[in-house]
């Protein structure tokens, strides 16, 4: 007998696949939505390649919104401003972004050996 799971997992798949390539768009970039208590809006975020290495630094420094003043468009930069994200709410933004790019920025740059020296501080 066929288990109904093992059944509808191609079919979960594909849908799955689907959502994510709707997200990303040609250059790489991705579109991600930012919830806030006022509101939400999808943003476009670039390619982590393409942060200058100050965006990366404020994202890593939880400097969000110097992060969102460096790296998004005019448009998407008006957007996170006037929804004014909280830190939770950023980091929600983020851990989405995470999650669609298969990046984790703030670990990337660390090497165990960093963080074995920084423990023995």
């Amino acid at each position: 007998m066929n288990d109904p799971a093992s059944t509808d997992r191609p079919a979960l798949e594909a849908a799955q696949a689907e959502v994510d390539t709707e997200q990303e768009s040609p250059d790489g970039s991705l579109i991600v939505t930012l919830e806030t208590k006022d509101g939400s809006a999808d943003i476009i975020v670039p390619r982590v390649e393409d942060w200058d290495s100050e965006a990366f630094e404020s994202v890593n420094e939880v400097k969000y919104t110097t992060w969102a003043r460096l790296v998004l468009s005019d448009e998407d930069w008006k957007k996170w401003s006037n929804l004014r994200p909280t830190i939770s709410e950023a980091s929600k933004f983020f851990s989405s972004w995470s999650d669609l790019s298969g990046a984790d920025v703030g670990k990337a740059d660390r090497s165990p050996r960093w963080q074995r020296r920084m423990k023995r501080r």
